[in-house]
């Protein structure tokens, strides 16, 4: 009751689960396994793939609007979308996203205009009240935002374009 009041009052919350996105990182011997090994022809090296991207553990205490913004390249030179599947589990520091446990929630995807390499998008996930605000944004400007609402037993999810989201599970704050 108190939150809905005021949102403010609640400083801080623990996340109850590990919230992230697959993608490619490069390949590391020592950390990961030999059969996660892929080599992109255009980059001349070496890729995990199916890698966790960690925004946040679980556990973890999140502030009130706390936000994580990471950077992800193309692939490949004429790459013209990109997409982030959205993944969550119960323990901390998943390597991959086909671990036990752990599970998609969704996809958000955003268009990469031009041609080339160098090419990046921007996920931006903001935690710490009853919903995980989530927005991908390219290097022309251009947003697709989802927002999650915690429910008892749902999820109600929206996007600011109508692009870009498929089926949500049940996610959690505490």
């Amino acid at each position: 009751v108190i939150y809905g009041l005021n949102p403010k009052a609640v400083a801080a919350r623990m996340a109850r689960r590990t919230y992230g996105i697959d993608c490619r990182t490069p390949f590391d011997e020592i950390i990961h396994k030999p059969d996660k090994r892929v080599f992109n022809e255009e980059k001349q090296a070496y890729f995990a793939e199916d890698s966790f991207s960690v925004f946040v553990n679980a556990k973890d205490s999140i502030k009130c609007d706390q936000e994580v913004e990471k950077s992800f390249n193309v692939s490949t030179a004429d790459q013209e979308s990109m997409a982030f599947p959205i993944y969550s589990c119960s323990h901390r520091n998943p390597i991959y996203t086909d671990e036990d446990g752990v599970r998609r929630e969704g996809t958000l995807d955003v268009d990469i205009p031009g041609s080339g390499l160098g090419r990046s998008a921007t996920v931006k996930m903001q935690f710490g009240r009853t919903q995980i605000t989530i927005t991908a944004t390219n290097e022309s400007g251009k947003q697709v935002e989802t927002k999650l609402q915690f429910a008892a037993a749902d999820v109600h999810a929206s996007t600011r374009d109508g692009s870009g989201l498929l089926a949500f599970s049940t996610l959690a704050l505490s």
